[in-house]
């Protein structure tokens, strides 16, 4: 595999998410305007709205951009997020947590236990794999 290959394999890996932001009729901001904007920012894959309910739906790579993100975009756009009741807030903080222990899931190396496994020897660095029957010892 040549390092162009590898290159594309790597960039064809994602984690892709789906999170509503219910928007206020009272936005400045136009709601086809934030559609748009929403839909080009790096790492959103669809942004679709409806217009009737003000619901704005994300799909997004959590690996090129979060929740967080998108949110102060609209903010800085000039979109009035609906208000949250203190349940919302607290699924927001969750949703924000996971993404964080996702991202640093995906990027982290496999623990020493996994990655004896990959070498053959059970974490020793051997890297001639043991048959069951010659690790056995006689009673």
């Amino acid at each position: 595999m040549c390092s162009s290959d590898l290159k594309m394999a790597t960039e064809a890996i994602m984690l892709a998410k789906t999170q509503k932001f219910r928007l206020d009729a009272k936005s400045t901001a136009s709601f086809q305007r934030l559609e748009f904007s929403v839909g080009s920012l790096r790492g959103v894959l669809a942004a679709d709205l409806n217009r009737d309910t003000g619901m704005l739906v994300v799909t997004y790579d959590l690996l090129r951009t979060n929740f967080t993100c998108i949110e102060q975009h609209l903010i800085q756009n000039d979109a009035r997020i609906c208000k949250r009741p203190w349940w919302k807030k607290m699924q927001i903080g969750m949703i924000r947590y996971l993404e964080q222990n996702e991202r640093e899931n995906h990027r982290a190396k496999p623990s020493g236990c996994c990655a004896g496994f990959e070498r053959g020897g059970h974490g020793t660095g051997n890297t001639k794999k043991q048959s069951v029957a010659s690790t056995l010892q006689p009673m």
